[in-house]
């Protein structure tokens, strides 16, 4: 997955990264999860991230229903 920062979004990630003895951003970010929303700014509760689950278990489905229908062509 890729995604860009604000020189401020990747500054506050690196400064939680480094709060929290991670070597790497990119491996600090696949062992926190909870990371990324909180250095963006945005509250994370279990809401939010059973939220997000929902929308990308969705997506999947979607995903998923596209390629049944492109094989099936």
């Amino acid at each position: 997955m890729a995604f860009r920062l604000t020189e401020e979004e990747y500054g506050e990630l690196r400064k939680i990264c480094d709060e929290r003895g991670g070597r790497s951003i990119s491996g600090f970010a696949r062992c926190e999860p909870t990371a990324l929303p909180r250095c963006a700014g945005e509250a994370v509760t279990e809401g939010v991230l059973e939220s997000r689950l929902e929308v990308l278990e969705k997506d999947i489905a979607d995903l998923k229903n596209r390629l049944e229908m492109l094989e099936a062509k």
